[in-house]
């Protein structure tokens, strides 16, 4: 009997010191992992907030909640997350957090508390660089200046000479631009903001003969334009975009398809915002870099009905592509010409893709993989490029999260002209 109680009794102190072992090895790989996870949340963290503008931490729940879901994914076996800021210091661009997990051990539970401090005003956005933290949180139009209004205009023709561009910047709703009808489809208008300005946002005011399909274009000297935004099959009405913040002297609506091809393009009233405090929040990078995807088209392997692939391409964060059910479905953007490729970002819906492949091809019949990824988490997906000419470019799917269609809210191509 004494033999078995200390064999017994052996196995029971071997069993706890195995345990007990495990547990510190556990405690040091989740520590281990714990500060990869915080560090990659706090950086996917800061890219959302950049991308969606919200550089101002005045909401700190806006933070914690990209976070605290950011943690999560990268995390297993977590019960409960903590999330404590520290600090968070404007004049040195800094915010320091505490991220305290709690999970299970093999013989009862546990946590781990890492502490990280990140700059958010110098770390590298896709396409532009802050220079001040000072940034104001984003304002509804009508508590902003019009940045058009009674600026000096052009066009490129008018039905009388009561309707050129000056009267769509003049604040008067009952006064409008009208193109000639002789034109066709591709009239525009251009007002000249006086100086730079950072802008982020546009309102139209359409008459009945409104542009079904346009353009939005930008330019700091009136001679290299880009796009910014684009619309396809519009309803006019009264239109309110918001778009990335650009730099620019000059804003262009310029026409691509009439919804009457008895009338010119008209409009009441066309209003240029900034959200912003200053003029020199953002600097592009490059003049190069463009929104390919502004005035592209595309193709898919199937769509739900009235979620087609246009609209995963037309600037437009409230409409979406849903693709036919299948993890193989596929999508091809065409930027109508060779340009060089900097950057894709995708922003998906719930039905994101697990896995799934980016190809590209500069005559649209063979195609090179340039991307791959695998047990990806959705939200917002950012894949840079080096070196890379291309005209076409593929989604192709591998594996869906859901049983549904992949389904993304934007998929933004971003580049510039060959040279």
């Amino acid at each position: 009997m004494r033999s078995i109680i200390t064999t017994f009794c052996t196995i029971l102190i071997l069993s706890l010191a195995a345990a007990g072992a495990y547990t510190i090895i556990t405690k040091d790989s989740k520590k281990e992992e714990m500060t990869q996870a915080t560090k990659e949340a706090m950086e996917s963290t800061l890219d959302t907030l950049k991308s969606e503008q919200y550089y101002e931490f005045g909401s700190e729940k806006e933070f914690e909640q990209y976070f605290v879901t950011g943690i999560c994914d990268r995390m297993n076996s977590i019960s409960h997350v903590d999330i404590k800021i520290n600090n968070i210091d404007y004049d040195k661009g800094t915010i320091d957090a505490s991220t305290t997990v709690f999970y299970g051990y093999l013989i009862g539970a546990g946590s781990v508390t890492v502490r990280q401090t990140m700059y958010f005003d110098e770390k590298e956005m896709p396409l532009y660089d802050r220079t001040k933290v000072d940034i104001a949180t984003e304002d509804e139009t009508s508590n902003s200046e019009n940045l058009a209004y009674k600026k000096n205009t052009a066009q490129s023709s008018s039905e009388v000479d009561s309707m050129n561009a000056s009267a769509a910047v003049d604040g008067n709703d009952n006064t409008r631009w009208s193109s000639d009808k002789a034109e066709g489809d591709n009239p525009w208008m251009m007002v000249d903001l006086g100086k730079k300005y950072n802008i982020d946002k546009i309102k139209i005011v359409w008459e009945t003969a409104y542009a079904k399909d346009y353009i939005i274009e930008t330019s700091i000297d009136g001679n290299e334009w880009k796009t910014v935004y684009a619309k396809l099959d519009g309803e006019g009405g009264t239109e309110k975009i918001k778009f990335h913040a650009t730099k620019c002297k000059y804003v262009k609506i310029q026409c691509l398809k009439r919804e009457y091809e008895e009338y010119g393009c008209s409009l009441y009233e066309l209003e240029v915002y900034s959200s912003y405090k200053t003029d020199e929040v953002f600097e592009n990078k490059s003049n190069n870099y463009v929104l390919l995807t502004a005035a592209a088209t595309a193709t898919s392997s199937g769509s739900e009905s009235g979620m087609d692939e246009r609209y995963a391409i037309d600037n437009n964060e409230g409409t979406r592509w849903s693709s036919n059910f299948s993890d193989d479905a596929w999508m091809i953007v065409d930027l109508g010409t060779i340009c060089n490729i900097s950057q894709i970002k995708i922003i998906w819906e719930e039905a994101y893709a697990t896995d799934y492949d980016i190809l590209v091809s500069e005559d649209g019949e063979t195609y090179k993989k340039f991307f791959s990824k695998s047990d990806g988490k959705g939200k917002t997906e950012k894949i840079n490029f080096k070196n890379t000419t291309a005209r076409y470019i593929k989604f192709q799917g591998i594996k869906r999260k859901l049983e549904y269609g992949y389904s993304m809210w934007e998929f933004y191509v971003y580049g510039g002209a060959v040279q």
